[in-house]
């Protein structure tokens, strides 16, 4: 019957948790690498713990920007801050210090100084 077969997967899941616990904790990274844009099969690979070389372009929904890499190396690590967490990090760095990195070198490339008076005065669009 269908309760039947929920309480199989439930049972099912129970187990995965018991005696697979690390599942849980690369299940939010896996999201991550998909969410950022690595293939299903370098996701595989990266959640199991494989170092992955690649070259290409990574989204970050914060900065809602694509930033490229003509090589990089994408491992997980255990997250030093959180007990039982594990991070992304490509090169080494965690992703969120990466894109931020990243996005300080296309300021600079462009030549915007950030400066605190910026920051404060309201966005307005472009004006003709």
């Amino acid at each position: 019957s269908y309760q039947q077969k929920i309480r199989e997967y439930d049972n099912r899941l129970e187990q995965i948790d018991t005696y697979f616990p690390i599942v849980k904790e690369l299940l939010p990274i896996a999201e991550q690498c998909r969410e950022v844009g690595f293939t299903e099969e370098l996701t595989r690979r990266i959640v199991s713990l494989q170092s992955v070389e690649f070259k290409g372009r990574l989204y970050s929904k914060e900065h809602k920007e694509k930033f490229r890499t003509e090589h990089s190396t994408a491992t997980v690590e255990r997250n030093p801050q959180e007990k039982g967490k594990f991070r992304l990090c490509i090169d080494g760095i965690p992703i969120l210090e990466w894109f931020k990195m990243k996005f300080q070198e296309i300021k600079e490339k462009l030549g915007v100084i950030h400066t605190q008076k910026e920051e404060n005065t309201p966005k307005r669009g472009l004006r003709m």
